[in-house]
């Protein structure tokens, strides 16, 4: 749960520090349905990582 709230914490720092290479970079990856999908599956992977590393992550409603 930690690792999930230092890694939004870091997303919003890098959000708020290059708002214009974020903005670019958000645009050019969901603009195809290649750039969702890549969002989706690094997305899942954190999740697997995340519950991998703390069983009662899986449990949580």
């Amino acid at each position: 749960m930690i690792g999930a709230h230092l890694g939004v914490a870091l997303l919003h720092a890098l959000r708020d520090s290059m708002h214009g290479i974020t903005l670019w970079l958000v645009v050019m990856l969901t603009t195809s349905h290649a750039g969702l999908v890549v969002i989706t599956l690094l997305a899942l992977a954190w999740a697997r990582s995340l519950a991998r590393r703390d069983p009662t992550w899986r449990s949580t409603p």
